[in-house]
């Protein structure tokens, strides 16, 4: 579980320290208050401790400086990433793993040298544009005591995922071709980088993860959010004026057509849509609970659940993200006041901005108190929030 953010230097957050000890977690704060920063902080010091090459730090032309605490079981780990792009010598990639608890050194690693101390003495060369995690399980054995160390701390941190819950602009196909889609699949089942195709994680699922599937339709059914009955896919083989290299004496493609069916209490309902043409807060809950359920995250970075999805469906939404916590941490960031309606106190961080910098508070032990009187006796939780910034 991730516990803690403190961000030295990203964006408009130059020293925010947040607490994120608990499964659920809402940052609260007006547009432009640095929410997503948090968020994008957390998720690249997340990346630069899993992936193979440094992740959009350059492109980003500024300097980041996030240190993440997260408790795998018993183990308590601090991982720290600097980078500059202004450094005199060169952008600058500065890294470390501690344990928290213990207070041994993992690895530290300044520029291009890397003190891996779990595997031996001594000092490593690397390239600055490959973060340490990566550099020492590629060179040592997997069967090492180091990298065994270091297996559940990358596979942490490459679990940390970011939903900015955005949907394509142009317009999706009604349909996926069986090539693309087998080309989609053979990079996931390898693990390499892949689109967030909702059709394609739908296909997956219903194909080669059935009790997936069923969870996901069970969720938007009727006995859940009472959004979708069912999901048609039908497989049309079409003609084709040029065979494929991998089949050039095919004649036919095969495509698979997606149906959503809404619900009787729904518009349309018996009818059937394709994906893009359902409702834009129809296709944002079915997206979020795809991402949910495939991905099987360590953590949940999700922007603005609220948008375009109904209260009363809303407070749905937020509750199955809740029971679902358990496995997978969520971080919402919003400035809805329904969405702060259905958190406790305890669940909530403030984001304020101030003269362009960003800082956050959590309800003391007294201010909670406070506000759980102030729920029970007089108002809802947005509008004790707004007392408090008064």
């Amino acid at each position: 579980m991730l516990q803690s953010a403190k961000i030295t230097l990203f964006a408009s957050c130059v020293d925010v320290v947040v607490d994120l000890d608990r499964h659920l977690t809402c940052l609260v704060g007006k547009n432009g208050a640095g929410k997503s920063n948090i968020l994008k902080a957390i998720f690249w010091a997340a990346r630069c401790g899993s992936a193979a090459e440094l992740p959009q730090g350059r492109q980003f032309g500024q300097a980041m400086d996030t240190q993440i605490s997260f408790r795998l079981g018993n183990d308590h780990y601090r991982y720290h990433v600097e980078f500059d792009p202004f450094a005199t010598n060169g952008f600058q990639l500065n890294e470390s793993l501690h344990r928290a608890d213990t207070g041994e050194i993992l690895f530290q690693r300044t520029n291009d040298r890397l003190q891996a101390h779990l595997v031996g003495p001594g000092t490593i060369n690397v390239s600055r544009l490959i973060p340490s995690i990566y550099v020492i399980m590629s060179m040592f054995s997997p069967e090492s005591v180091g990298v065994a160390k270091l297996r559940p701390v990358r596979d942490f941190l490459a679990g940390v995922g970011y939903y900015p819950m955005e949907e394509r602009s142009e317009a999706p196909k009604p349909f996926v071709e069986e090539a693309e889609y087998l080309s989609w699949k053979q990079r996931y089942q390898v693990g390499e980088s892949i689109s967030d195709s909702v059709a394609f994680r739908i296909l997956y699922l219903k194909t080669e993860k059935s009790e997936v599937y069923n969870e996901l339709t069970s969720l938007l059914g009727e006995n859940g959010l009472n959004l979708i009955n069912s999901i048609v896919i039908q497989e049309v083989d079409v003609p084709v004026t040029s065979a494929p290299v991998s089949d050039p004496g095919s004649k036919t493609k095969k495509l698979y057509f997606f149906q959503f069916f809404p619900s009787d209490q729904m518009g349309g309902s018996g009818n059937g849509f394709d994906y893009n043409r359902l409702s834009s807060g129809t296709k944002r809950v079915i997206r979020m609970l795809v991402s949910l359920l495939f991905d099987q995250r360590s953590v949940m970075l999700v922007e603005q659940p609220e948008d375009s999805i109904h209260s009363g469906l809303l407070q749905k939404v937020v509750d199955i993200f809740r029971s679902y916590s358990f496995r997978t941490q969520v971080i919402f960031a919003t400035h809805s006041p329904a969405v702060l309606n259905m958190l406790t106190p305890t669940e909530t961080v403030f984001v304020h901005a101030k003269d362009g910098v960003t800082s956050v508070h959590a309800l003391s032990e007294p201010e909670t108190a406070i506000a759980k009187r102030f729920l029970a006796e007089e108002g809802s939780l947005s509008d004790f929030i707004e007392a408090i910034e008064q």
